[in-house]
């Protein structure tokens, strides 16, 4: 009997022995679906940078230490059968940061491990390292206002680029000033919309190292607010760099457009609060 038991352990040894995964060493069992990696951001810190992988529109955001996990569907539940075979594009994206991409192959479904840039652990060798190309520095005056108060509220962003030249879209404007702002509770996560105008004009300015300065003027009788800190966000879009139409969209239904949905676009920038007391 205990050498009937012998022998079947080595018949398992054996058989467990010739079940690796050719493509990354990991067990079958476990496949290669996952990728991990870090991220880095040269002046600011690294969380919620849009992580997302074309073909299979995917997506994930770095946490506040940079890192980020993508995980393929099963082979049985992707566009071909068997597994998608190919070679897709891996994206980094901040609104205001150059974007970068990796390349990452997969066969049958699964990521090919210890190729280009992913270990055998299916970890990406090396940060991916974002820089930022325009800087967004945002203040509001006063920045504490009594509740029933009628003062003038003054919401103001300046832009400056990094290095060279960048095109913003301020949506919605007219005569110079900041077309529209977002008002978000830090506590409730509710959204306020303020606008200087009516206006459906979108001004296009070519921002330089020598920083222009767009402004909102606001009270509280035409947007009364409850009490509460509100982070001050300045509708604006980048026109800097090609940006593939599908990751836009991944973010959501119209995060280009004047809605809260705008909130998804993930930019690095000096935030304002405002209190209302």
């Amino acid at each position: 009997m205990k050498k009937a038991l012998f022998c079947l352990g080595v018949l398992l040894s054996y058989l467990m022995a010739c079940t690796e995964n050719p493509f990354g060493g990991d067990e079958i069992s476990q496949g290669n679906r996952l990728i991990k990696g870090k991220v880095r951001v040269n002046d600011a810190t690294p969380e919620n940078v849009y992580v997302w992988l074309e073909g299979f529109n995917l997506s994930a955001r770095t946490d506040n230490e940079g890192n980020f996990q993508i995980v393929l569907p099963p082979p049985s539940g992707q566009s071909s059968a068997g597994g998608v075979n190919g070679i897709f594009k891996m994206y980094f994206y901040l609104a205001n940061y150059h974007l970068q991409s990796i390349e990452l192959a997969v066969q049958d479904g699964e990521f090919l491990y210890s190729q280009g840039p992913v270990n055998s652990k299916g970890e990406l060798n090396t940060p991916v390292f974002l820089t930022s190309f325009l800087k967004i520095e945002t203040r509001v005056e006063p920045s504490s206002v009594n509740q029933n108060s009628i003062q003038p509220i003054g919401v103001f962003v300046k832009l400056t680029a990094v290095k060279d030249s960048v095109t913003v879209i301020n949506p919605r404007a007219t005569g110079g000033f900041l077309g529209a702002a977002f008002l978000r509770n830090k506590d409730t996560g509710e959204v306020f919309i303020v606008r200087s105008s009516d206006s459906t004009i979108n001004e296009e300015i070519l921002v330089t190292r020598e920083p222009v300065e767009r402004s909102l003027i606001f009270n509280l009788t035409r947007y009364p607010l409850t009490v509460g800190k509100y982070e001050v966000i300045p509708f604006i879009l980048v026109r800097h760099e090609p940006v593939p139409e599908n990751l836009i969209r991944s973010l959501g239904k119209n995060v280009e457009d004047l809605n809260p949905a705008y909130l998804s676009l993930p930019f690095k920038r000096q935030e304002a609060l405002l209190e209302i007391f």
